[in-house]
């Protein structure tokens, strides 16, 4: 039963990564998330244009949704020990570039991807040495991405919305 827990909550990571990312752009008007979310899509995007370049066979057991039929099933190009070391790498390249290492933070992050590692080993969906050669490249891709989008990652940035509603709430609560 818990491995049936940890394995769905493993397998829906990606997503939530990409959801709560994202969220964080709509509801929060704060530009960081757009650009992590983005980052996240790229990642899927460039997982799914490798798995169509290489013709790659799809692993029912790597199935982050199953139908009635064996040859039902939906899988997520990028796998999620790529996401999370996206995430990861992501992360821990904006606090050091901040100078603010929280440790506490990075380690949970670790152990949320040691965690897939070993769950998706232990469905058969890849074994050690795939899910880390996929974790690395996640983290390869965060390393890079971070580098990139850097400029436009920080604290302070507001979208145009935001300020438009601290203008207004000036106006008239004043």
């Amino acid at each position: 039963m818990i491995m049936t827990v940890i394995n769905t909550f493993i397998k829906m990571t990606p997503i939530i990564l990409f959801a709560a990312t994202s969220l964080n752009w709509l509801l929060f008007d704060d530009i960081r998330g757009l650009i992590l979310a983005i980052g996240i899509l790229f990642n899927f995007l460039l997982a799914y244009g490798f798995q169509q370049l290489m013709k790659g066979a799809l692993n029912k057991e790597c199935s982050f949704i199953v139908g009635q039929t064996p040859d039902d099933f939906f899988n997520l190009p990028a796998q999620p020990p790529q996401i999370i070391g996206f995430f990861l790498a992501f992360m821990v390249m904006n606090m050091y570039e901040e100078k603010n290492i929280n440790v506490v933070n990075i380690f949970i992050m670790l152990l949320i991807l040691f965690l897939s590692i070993w769950s998706l080993n232990m469905v058969s969906c890849m074994n050690y040495m795939d899910a880390g050669t996929s974790s690395f490249i996640g983290i390869g891709l965060g390393i890079i991405y971070y580098n990139i989008v850097k400029g436009y990652y920080t604290n302070n940035v507001r979208t145009k919305s935001s300020i438009i509603i601290d203008d207004l709430t000036d106006t008239f609560f004043k």
